[in-house]
């Protein structure tokens, strides 16, 4: 049977995760996109290898998903991960901000507006934190579907190079 002779042969991939925080993770993930898309012929060759883009700026992950269609990243494979008011983070518990061990307040009143990082780490880092549990479920979510039987895989490609494990990666 020439289907058990090819599934002992050890492929080389790993279904994974790959997960870009802020603008440069989101623009190395739509670059990785391009490079796949470039080697393997099909921005989707690689149906076991997901993509997450997490940015607290809709701009940022809008631009993302417009452009070139080699390396513009589905829609899907975004997350909006927005800061609340500064005075959502300013309410105290037993006199103290819940961000006063790691976070300078003043930092708080930077927050834009629009209610993007501004390009300050730390506020991203805030937005990270405040948004772990739908970062979480997502993630979640998404490793569940790379660890799905129906997952698409063309078997047929001139580019399959097998899986190495089904154990996935992030």
């Amino acid at each position: 049977d020439s289907l058990s002779s090819t599934h002992e042969l050890p492929g080389v991939l790993q279904p994974a995760l790959i997960v870009g925080i802020g603008q440069l993770g989101v623009e190395t993930l739509t670059q990785l996109r391009q490079r796949i898309a470039t080697e393997f012929g099909s921005a989707n060759a690689l149906p076991r290898v997901r993509l997450l883009a997490l940015d607290t700026d809709a701009d940022t992950l809008q631009q993302a998903t417009n452009g070139s269609s080699r390396a513009v990243l589905r829609t899907q494979e975004t997350l909006l991960t927005r800061l609340q008011r500064p005075s959502h983070y300013l309410k105290s518990r037993d006199g103290k901000l819940t961000t006063d061990s790691w976070l300078n307040s003043r930092l708080l009143h930077r927050i834009p507006r629009e209610q993007t990082n501004a390009g300050l780490r730390p506020l991203g880092r805030l937005a990270f934190v405040d948004n772990y549990r739908s970062i979480a479920k997502r993630i979640e979510a998404e490793i569940v579907a790379l660890c799905s039987q129906d997952t698409p895989h063309n078997s047929d490609s001139v580019y399959d190079l097998g899986l190495r494990t089904s154990r996935p990666r992030v």
